[in-house]
C-alpha cells in the first residue's frame, strides 16, 4: 500500500492536482493519527473527556465490522478477522507512501 501511495504522489506531482479524492483524505488521516496523543491530552485537560478524539476511530471500526460481516458471508474463513487490522492501516500506509515521495525519502 505504501508503494501505491508513492506512485499516486508521482501522479500528483506530474499533474499538479490530486488524482484521487482519497489521497488528501489519507494524508489528513495520517496527520490525525500522529496528533492523536496530543488531542487526547488536550481533550482530557479541558473537557475531562479523553474519548472525544477517538470517535472517528469508532466510525472506522463500525466500517470494519460491516466489511467483516460481508467478508464472512462470502469467504467463510478465519482470515476475515484481518479486516479489523487492515481497514485502519490501509489509509495510514497509503498516506505514508505519499509523504515519503513528497519529502524525497524514496520508496522505502
Amino acid at each position: 500500500m505504501r508503494h501505491y501511495g508513492y506512485t499516486i504522489a508521482l501522479a500528483i506531482l506530474k499533474h499538479r492536482n490530486p488524482v484521487r479524492i482519497y489521497a488528501p483524505i489519507s494524508l489528513l488521516y495520517l496527520l490525525y493519527t500522529l496528533l492523536l496523543p496530543l488531542s487526547i491530552y488536550v481533550s482530557h485537560q479541558f473537557f475531562n473527556a479523553y474519548y472525544i478524539p477517538l470517535l472517528p476511530y469508532g466510525v472506522i471500526m463500525v466500517l470494519a465490522l460491516a466489511v467483516f460481516i460481508e467478508n464472512v458471508r462470502k469467504a467463510k474463513t478465519a482470515r476475515s478477522l484481518l479486516v479489523f487490522v487492515l481497514v485502519p492501516l490501509h489509509p495510514l500506509m497509503y498516506g505514508i507512501g505519499i509523504v515519503n515521495k513528497f519529502l524525497g525519502l524514496g520508496n522505502r
